[in-house]
């Protein structure tokens, strides 16, 4: 049942994403493992326990060191691991940058080549509109009578 009203209240509980969590602390782990173990408090119970106590740990110390070569071995591929992210995201960050630059260069480009072709289409348009106009005028001497008779108009405007 306490689960149950537990598990009822879970979607009013923060989210945590991948941001929140600032990840691994290789010097909080380095430090721990310099430090060692806490000697333990004041020992009170006279040479039988004294004895027992030197007695257990003597046996463990094969163990112990062990554990704490793998911790050392641990410590140390973790901190290479951060630096390797660390660098990676680095890298990461440096190629979108590149990618994001050259895509803006890209586009100013295509913007520029836009406008060219709009431009030249204006030009296009304007000569079209010449030429159909002009195919419209009778042409002189071409043995139309309206062309010669404009091209008299001309010659006489002239002379």
């Amino acid at each position: 049942r306490r689960l149950e009203h537990i598990s009822a209240r879970r979607e009013h509980w923060p989210r945590r994403t991948r941001e929140d969590s600032p990840g691994p602390d290789p010097d909080r782990v380095s430090e721990l493992l310099a430090r060692g173990p806490r000697p333990p408090g004041g020992s009170r119970g006279g040479s039988a326990r004294s004895f027992m106590r030197r007695l257990v740990l003597r046996l463990i110390k094969p163990f112990t060191a062990h554990q704490q070569e793998l911790d050392a071995a641990i410590l140390e591929t973790l901190q290479t691991l951060t630096r390797d992210t660390a660098a990676t995201r680095e890298a990461l960050r440096a190629d979108r940058l590149r990618e994001a630059q050259s895509a803006a260069a890209q586009l100013a480009e295509l913007r520029r080549q836009a406008a060219r072709a709009e431009e030249q289409a204006r030009e296009l348009q304007r000569l079209s509109s010449d030429f159909t106009q002009s195919a419209r005028e009778p042409v002189p001497g071409n043995g139309n009578p309206a062309g010669d008779q404009e091209m008299a108009h001309r010659a006489a405007g002239a002379g």
